[in-house]
């Protein structure tokens, strides 16, 4: 299990935002989420599951500062990538060209 989420953190995008580097590449999800929360004001955002061992986790704070996690069943968590200035895009309703 473990070795799914060390996979995702070989595969980072960008450790950019403050969240990466004051918190760490790798911890238990418990902690990180609590980081996340209290110093940068983080809440999860969206979700999805990568196979049935890894959940992805987007992280995003009214700053804009936002945090990709990725989580084992058994709770070890790698920050993916992290940044600033998140923005959402709302797709407009009906067919999508």
């Amino acid at each position: 299990m473990f070795a799914n989420v060390a996979l995702a953190a070989a595969f980072m995008v960008v450790l950019a935002g403050p969240p990466a580097a004051e918190i760490g590449r790798c911890g238990t999800r418990k902690a990180i989420v609590a980081v996340l929360s209290k110093q940068f004001g983080e809440k999860r955002h969206a979700l999805g599951l990568v196979t049935n061992q890894l959940l992805m986790e987007l992280f995003v704070s009214r700053k804009r500062t936002w945090t990709l996690l990725a989580s084992s069943p058994n709770g070890a968590s790698c920050i993916v990538a992290s940044g600033e200035s998140w923005d959402k895009i709302d797709h407009p309703k009906g067919p999508q060209a």
